[in-house]
């Protein structure tokens, strides 16, 4: 395995952490569709954990969810928002919320966030327009 269950099987991750497989599992398989095509051990596992939750359609529409965005964060106050909807948000408080769940997911190596900064306007500005000065 990998991370911070490398010493378990599937079996036991999808029974003591699904939320860590189709975390894993989608953000793989995002990687393999943008291109990634590394052979390593740590790859090649990840594919397995791919294959093997295709064997349990929930947890498999999960990470097709998770994959494209469109699954609920799940928790907190934004809880019923998608992550894309998150992500994209302007307002400063969904994204300091984004900061914290990067933190906790380990960091800023997430593609869907890579995709959504760039669908973002640039940093202080409102909409396009310069953002008004505060004094």
């Amino acid at each position: 395995m990998f991370g911070k269950h490398k010493e378990q099987s599937f079996e036991w991750l999808l029974k003591n952490d699904p939320y860590y497989a189709v975390y894993v599992a989608a953000t793989h398989l995002k990687e393999r569709e943008e291109g990634n095509n590394s052979r390593s051990d740590q790859m090649t596992n990840k594919d397995d954990l791919a294959q093997y939750v295709k064997l349990f359609p929930k947890v498999w529409r999960d990470v097709h969810f998770y994959k494209e965005g469109l699954a609920p964060v799940g928790f907190g106050k934004y809880s019923k928002l998608t992550r894309e909807n998150l992500y994209s948000s302007t307002k400063e408080d969904k994204k300091s919320y984004v900061r914290w769940m990067l933190q906790q997911e380990g960091g800023n190596n997430n593609p869907r966030l890579d995709a959504a900064k760039k669908k973002r306007a640039p940093s202080g500005t409102r909409r396009g327009r310069p953002a008004k000065k505060r004094c």
